[in-house]
This record gives structure tokens, sequence and C-alpha cells, in this order.
């Protein structure tokens, strides 16, 4: 299957990407007796601890974003995401073996909380909104549950 991935990393072409870098970094966040280290984002931990019970719960069989790769379906999100997100990254065509867990969900749910909505209400919303995406989603990614492979970096 091809697929977009964007990266701050120039990948050589052939590179196998693994998953997990991102959900290594939201795990290494340690707890003290109630509290969390400082330093860590709280946001992150406040969106990811909703996204990872809802999955759980509701869509068990899809990969989990703290074990996988982000990728998206077509150029035009990748350029989006890239515009959007990582104005300094680079986009590149991956493959996935067909036998790769993957899953479509609407990264669009989680970027923002509507105004006046209370976070917590919108963290949980977005997750629920985030495993189901509509078909209005303008921004789905794609979560790759196993390795790809880089072949060709997009100009």
């Amino acid at each position: 299957m091809k697929l977009f991935h964007v990266s701050p990393i120039n990948h050589p072409i052939g590179t196998v990407l693994q998953p997990g870098k991102y959900g290594s970094h939201v795990k290494s966040a340690r707890t003290r007796m109630t509290t969390v280290d400082a330093g860590f984002a709280l946001t992150i931990l406040a969106w990811e601890g909703p996204l990872e019970i809802y999955r759980r719960l509701a869509v068990p069989k899809a990969p989990s974003r703290l074990d996988c790769l982000y990728a998206t379906s077509t150029l035009a999100e990748a350029q989006r995401f890239r515009q959007r997100y990582r104005a300094n990254a680079d986009v590149f065509e991956i493959d996935v073996a067909d036998h790769v867990p993957t899953h479509i969900a609407d990264f669009e749910a989680i970027s923002s909380v509507p105004t006046g909505k209370p976070m917590i209400d919108g963290f949980v919303d977005g997750s629920a909104a985030y495993w189901t995406p509509s078909v209005e989603a303008t921004l789905r990614e794609v979560l790759v549950g196993g390795p790809a492979r880089v072949i060709a970096k997009i100009p």
C-alpha cells in the first residue's frame, strides 16, 4: 500500500521506518506519586490518555497512536499537514506491506478544542471523533501498525 509520511528527518530511499517513535516519547513521562515529572507537555498526555482509552474500548484492533507510524492516504493531505504543522519537514512516499494493520483517523478532531467548550469535554469528544472519522474530515491520518519502506522523496 502506498502512503505518504511527513518527517523532519531526510530519510534515504530504502530506509525502513519503524513504528513507535512518538509513542516512546509519550511513554517516557513518568509519575511521582500522583504528579507527572515536570518538563513533559501535559497537553500531550491530556490528549493521548483519552485517545488510547477510546481506542482500547471502541476499536481495539486499530494500531495504537503510541505504537505506530503516521501517514496520509494522499499527497495533498501530506502537503496540507506539512504546511500547517511541520513547515520544515519533507514528504516521503512509503510502502506498507498488505499484512500491516492500518486505521484511518480524523486528525482535525484532535487539532484543537472548540473555543468556549470545557477542555475535558473537548478531549473526550475529540477522541471519539478521531477514531470514527466522518466523510467530511479534511485532514485524515493513517496509523500504520508496522514498518514501512521509504520509496521516494517528494519535492
